[in-house]
């Protein structure tokens, strides 16, 4: 993260506008995950109408790596003072013009909310990211007494695929399906999970 050399005005602006922030409504559906959440735009109208008075504005710069798509978030105040956060990125699979943008309007939603205290998503208590969730999760970190088997190339290779069959088949949502299997990076995943996604894409996909 990134600051400039005071923020004071900026931290008076933001708790202005924390104090005028009403929450949005989930009026959105991922049809994978079943939750409701907040689409972007309702996240960006609800930010700008809490920021009235207050000084404060944000830019939301689209930034790009290798098969990555992501936006860094700015905070500005009237006086100058900035902050601006760390990029916030998402595997791009599929070299294309409509996965590309809907996977930065994933990354936009996301950032958005986590910079301003938008409840963009339904609460899950952490279950999602707990290992004691009943709920399937990604191994991205390991206890050292049991390290799993590492993915195959195959099988990156066959989530991705299906990922992207199955993101076509609805509208073009690539994030929506990574979400809904909560896979952060494909790469990263155990053997043992990646089996589980192949199996969920497979069902998802009227068993391909």
């Amino acid at each position: 993260m990134k600051t400039s050399e005071s923020v004071v005005k900026l931290s008076v602006g933001l708790t202005k506008l924390r104090e005028q922030l009403v929450q949005p409504k989930k009026t959105a559906s991922n049809p994978f995950f079943k939750n409701m959440y907040v689409p972007l735009n309702m996240v960006i109208d609800a930010i700008d109408k809490a920021a009235k008075g207050t000084g404060i504005s944000h830019i939301n710069m689209p930034v790009s790596g290798e098969k990555t798509i992501g936006t860094v978030v700015r905070i500005t105040h009237e006086s100058g003072e900035y902050i601006e956060f760390d990029p916030f990125m998402m595997p791009l699979e599929k070299n294309t013009a409509q996965a590309a943008g809907s996977a930065l309007t994933y990354a936009r939603r996301y950032a958005l909310s986590a910079a301003f205290g938008i409840e963009s998503e339904v609460d899950d208590d952490g279950n999602g990211a707990s290992e004691n969730s009943s709920d399937k999760k990604p191994y991205t970190k390991q206890k050292q007494q049991s390290k799993p088997k590492e993915i195959t190339k195959v099988q990156i290779d066959n989530i991705k695929t299906k990922a992207n069959q199955l993101a076509e088949k609805n509208g073009g949502d690539l994030g929506a399906v990574y979400q809904a299997l909560k896979i952060a990076d494909v790469n990263t995943l155990s053997k043992e999970y990646a089996d589980e996604c192949i199996a969920t894409l497979n069902n998802w996909l009227g068993g391909v």
